[in-house]
């Protein structure tokens, strides 16, 4: 098998032990900023076609290797055929800049099925609820302010506005225990770290970090 199981993932989190030096021992806001140190260091930035060239690998298929499954949907796609037709693949942000929350509840999405929505947030498939959390988690953590951008925040509320915060927390944590990280996500990681970004979701590699951040205190 060629394409993003030829990659492999880590072999455990133990692996990754030199990556998170520092950490051993902490939580709340001390590990979060211990994190952001870490993740925030080192990392390659890439412009637009660079990043479709690395979501063709670490979102591809396996089972056919000229594709990419797609987030939301999971369908599998041509990795090529990208844009904003309904045919094509789009690349969405997780974190939209429309700050739309994450909750459950909604009606089923007529384009994505699995997925419900209303009118102030979305509900992805079961199958990448945990995915999607520790998407934001990693960019609560990653983004602190500090280089110029935003400084990212999770909160509790399902609401519209400017402010550089998503929520709702509480359905973000369920999602993270109930879904635990599987193979495609694990890779997917490793895909990212080894050959584009440099820099790793510590959230994948340890999901239970996710609680001892953001399980007992509002950032």
């Amino acid at each position: 098998m060629t394409g993003l199981l030829a990659v492999g993932v880590p072999q455990s989190p133990a692996a990754a032990a030199d990556y998170y030096a520092g950490t051993s021992g902490k939580s709340g806001a001390a590990l979060k900023k211990a994190l952001h140190g870490i993740i925030a260091t080192h990392v390659t930035m890439m412009n637009y076609s660079q990043v479709w060239a690395a979501l063709k690998e670490a979102d591809r298929d396996p089972a056919y290797p000229e594709n990419v499954i797609t987030l939301y949907t999971g369908a599998s796609m041509p990795g090529a055929q990208h844009g904003s037709a309904r045919t094509q693949r789009n690349r969405a942000y997780v974190w939209a800049k429309s700050h739309g929350d994450f909750d459950d509840g909604g009606t089923p999405s007529p384009a994505a099925p699995g997925n419900h929505t209303d009118a102030d947030s979305w509900e992805p498939r079961d199958a990448v609820k945990g995915d999607v959390a520790r998407t934001i988690f990693y960019m609560a953590v990653r983004y602190e302010g500090g280089d110029g951008g935003p400084d990212l925040e999770v909160d509790d509320a399902t609401s519209r506005d400017k402010g550089p915060r998503i929520g709702r927390l509480s359905a973000l944590l369920r999602w993270n225990a109930g879904d635990p990280p599987d193979h495609f996500e694990r890779n997917r990681n490793e895909v990212i770290f080894s050959r584009y970004q440099h820099n790793r979701n510590p959230f994948i590699d340890h999901p239970e970090w996710v609680d001892a951040i953001f399980g007992t205190a509002q950032w």
